[in-house]
């Protein structure tokens, strides 16, 4: 995962909505390093000084509590493609767009 701060998240939404020429744009923001959750697990157990783990959950039981709690068929599927597809190739971003967003 490609993360960004909450906090440059604002100033670029700051940015977007208070200056002109932004008019249907789409800002994709990704951070300058992907990280694995177990990386970020580490990151946060580092910030709080605490343990923090990353498990995985096994898809199949996920469907089965999501299903039980009524979530709609074609999300669960849409998710689980995801899943999928996250586990394969990640979810890494290119930082430019953020970089050229806040200079």
């Amino acid at each position: 995962m490609s993360i960004v701060d909450l906090e440059d998240v604002a100033e670029v939404a700051s940015r977007v909505i208070l200056r002109p020429g932004h008019l249907g744009a789409i800002y994709e923001l990704a951070g300058p390093e992907p990280l694995s959750q177990i990386e970020v697990a580490k990151i946060i157990a580092d910030k709080l000084g605490r343990p923090v783990e990353a498990r995985q959950t096994d898809r199949i039981e996920w469907e089965k509590i999501v299903r039980s709690a009524r979530m709609d068929p074609s999300t669960i599927e849409t998710l689980l493609n995801m899943f999928v597809y996250y586990e394969n190739y990640g979810l890494v971003g290119n930082p430019n767009v953020f970089r050229m967003a806040v200079g």
